[in-house]
């Protein structure tokens, strides 16, 4: 009886052979069970392993984007003006992973936009919500990623612009 145990990197350890009596090939049996076992637990530990969090470098308010960077921070924000959510994240895993912008007027969900983020050491992204030309009160902005978890929450008041210097 040939036994192949495979170990979690994904090559052959060892090979034993085994041509004795029923009680050695029981013994050989019963313990590459124990090995394989021990195996198999650590082989679906590591396809199951939490996914690398996505890091926050920096994150910014903004009325508006140049050369990929925020023109300004946002302290006000008026009614009828795009307020844009400017991001630089790190994502070192190798995939694609996703974060999810939810813009809230006066705690009322305005605009959700869910934003890919490809493997980088410093990846820029952004999304933007129009507040209407009536709002009044605050804009808030919550950053979550594909596993739910919270990365940055922010908000901004609204003002009319003859309010704004107050």
């Amino acid at each position: 009886m040939t036994v192949v145990v495979i170990a979690g990197c994904g090559r052959s350890t060892s090979t034993s052979t085994s041509t004795s009596t029923s009680a050695s090939t029981s013994t050989s049996t019963s313990a590459s069970a124990s090995t394989s076992a021990s195996t198999s637990t650590s082989a679906s530990t590591s396809t199951s392993a939490p996914k690398k969090p996505l890091e926050l470098l920096k994150f910014r308010l903004t009325s508006g984007i140049e050369n990929k960077n925020p023109k300004d921070t946002l302290t006000v924000a008026t009614p009828g003006q795009r307020v844009y959510a400017h991001l630089t994240l790190r994502n070192r895993s190798d995939e694609t992973r996703q974060v999810k912008l939810s813009f809230r007027v006066n705690d009322v969900e305005r605009t959700s936009v869910t934003l890919d983020v490809e493997p980088s050491w410093s990846y820029r992204t952004w999304a933007y919500n129009t507040l209407r030309d009536f709002d009044a009160g605050e804009m808030s902005v919550e950053v979550t990623d594909d596993t739910g978890a919270s990365i940055v929450a922010d908000k901004v008041p609204i003002r009319r612009a003859k309010d704004a210097g107050k």
